[in-house]
């Protein structure tokens, strides 16, 4: 191209057979101050082989071309300082899950009030998550109130709480059952705690055998065996009852010999519903 600028600039067309002169004087010096300007630009081209014109442009596949441009998908890894992809140069929505590392998420990082509900798994709250004295009332199912307590199955039950004590007495049983403390508990899951004091009435080594006793059915729902002396001896028990009806549940005890008297007999049973 540049050749056929040159030739057209002198007058010289296409066919000029080899040997013709250029007579005209005034080509001859455009000619050869253009050869000259042409040598010049050779020359720094040879010198600055890096400084390009300020519209230049490189392409990414090596090849040459006007403009000269990057090729798609030419600027890699290696061609990328690092820290230098600003957040200004990343596309809103375009951080994805592939593009963050495990456990790179920090606290700092999670807005205030932003762990939604749904963004827990089932079961994931442990109860080591929970701070003391967190879980409020209002956290607990609906329907409890002040006589109800909450059950294993997450239903609230009616509180029913019955009670016998005997504060003091002197009671002779000899070798038969003597009542000593009695409840009359309506069908249901009871829980029955009982203790029941005795002292014996000559110093000596004595023993007393104390029964819950159901009395409506004659069924012995526990049984203990104390050594008794004038210090005295307790005798606790804790046990869950089932009962298909109304029931009358009483502590009674008797002694290992005719001539036990029990000073200072003390008893109290209590019996909590719990279903």
């Amino acid at each position: 191209d540049l050749l056929n600028q040159l030739l057209e600039y002198v007058g010289l067309v296409e066919g000029t057979l080899n040997g013709e002169i250029i007579t005209r004087a005034e080509e001859t010096a455009a000619l050869l101050e253009m050869i000259e300007q042409i040598e010049l630009d050779i020359q720094n081209i040879i010198d600055n082989p890096f400084e390009l014109n300020t519209t230049s442009q490189f392409t990414g596949d090596g090849t040459v071309g006007l403009p000269l441009t990057l090729a798609d998908n030419a600027v890699s890894t290696i061609k990328i300082q690092d820290n230098a992809v600003t957040t200004a140069k990343i596309l809103n929505a375009n951080v994805t899950s592939d593009k963050l590392a495990s456990d790179s998420v920090i606290t700092a990082k999670i807005l205030d009030g932003n762990v939604t509900t749904g963004k827990l798994a089932d079961g994931s709250v442990t109860t080591a998550k929970i701070a003391d004295n967190a879980v409020t009332i209002a956290k607990l199912p609906a329907g409890g109130t002040s006589s109800t307590f909450l059950k294993g199955d997450g239903t609230w039950g009616v509180l029913q709480y019955q009670e016998s004590i005997l504060t003091s007495g002197n009671v002779t049983t000899g070798t038969s059952f003597s009542t000593i403390c009695s409840l009359t508990l309506t069908a249901g899951t009871w829980k029955i705690d009982g203790v029941t004091y005795f002292e014996s009435s000559n110093g000596t080594f004595r023993t007393a055998t104390v029964e819950l006793y159901n009395s409506s059915t004659s069924a012995i729902l526990f049984s203990g065996i104390k050594l008794i002396d004038d210090e005295g001896a307790n005798a606790p028990f804790t046990k869950i009852v089932v009962l298909g009806s109304t029931q009358t549940i009483i502590i009674r005890g008797k002694s290992s010999s005719d001539s036990m008297i029990y000073l200072n007999e003390k008893c109290m049973m209590n019996a909590i519903k719990l279903a």
